[in-house]
């Protein structure tokens, strides 16, 4: 029989681990990491209020697009510096894909880059097809665990429940490549960014029955981490894009 990896190696507790982070975050080199992911994404919006205030529609730039790469080869770097300090080692490796049959939340502006990139590849096209099935597949098993009128909300319980029967489908992820590796990694969300799980990737699937209870440590969340969802949305209300719940619907919008 094959045993799956739990984590107690190092003799600490999920809340130890959780403390360890939460000292990570506080010192001054991770405040600066923040700084370098906020930074641009605040330029982004000023840029973007400017041309408005100009007359101009709204509408990403080119500028605006190099901001947010910036902005997030600064957040990988400051995920990967707490991670480092607080002595995690994610379970997740090279083409692990255990977890790309969830439906990870998404903000429309990186829905939006996530289909930019898409786009220019050659099989773009037809992964942003794959997502809109997949929209609508989801919306199905979501009328069935809320009603004809479901809340798009990820803390809703009856879209948590359609969450957790969808991954049971086993469908993978509309940009996971037949590799095991993502499509569109580079412009992945920040919910796919900041997902870490430290056991053995078995339990990241449904049938585990360590699926609901894994450790998977808090690397985000705390309130100045949440500016950075705020200014991300903000760019994304001024440029009038749809909300979406997820990753699928979120793609399906943009095809």
């Amino acid at each position: 029989m094959v045993r799956l990896r739990v984590v107690d190696e190092d003799g600490r507790s999920s809340a130890q681990r959780g403390q360890d982070l939460h000292r990570a975050r506080d010192r001054d080199e991770a405040r600066a990491n923040l700084a370098a992911v906020l930074t641009p994404l605040r330029e982004a919006q000023r840029g973007i209020e400017a041309a408005i205030a100009k007359g101009h529609k709204p509408a990403p730039s080119e500028q605006m697009w190099t901001l947010l790469d910036r902005a997030y080869e600064a957040l990988d770097t400051y995920l990967a510096d707490l991670l480092n300090e607080a002595a995690i080692d994610p379970a997740c490796g090279p083409r692990c894909s255990a977890c790309c049959t969830d439906l990870p939340p998404i903000l429309p502006i990186e829905a939006l880059r996530m289909a930019r990139s898409l786009r220019r590849q050659d099989q773009g096209q037809a992964r942003l097809q794959r997502a809109v099935e997949q929209a609508r597949a989801f919306r199905q098993v979501l009328l069935a665990h809320t009603g004809p009128q479901p809340k798009l909300d990820g803390t809703e319980p009856g879209y948590r429940e359609a969450q957790l029967a969808w991954r049971r489908l086993g469908h993978p992820c509309p940009v996971l490549g037949d590799d095991g590796s993502c499509s569109a990694y580079e412009a992945r969300p920040l919910s796919c960014r900041a997902h870490v799980h430290i056991e053995d990737p078995a339990h990241c699937e449904p049938d585990s029955p360590r699926f609901l209870i894994a450790e998977r440590p808090p690397v985000w969340g705390h309130p100045r981490e949440c500016e950075v969802e705020l200014a991300l949305a903000a760019i994304s209300k001024l440029l009038e894009l749809p909300q979406a719940p997820n990753l699928q619907w979120g793609l399906a919008g943009f095809i």
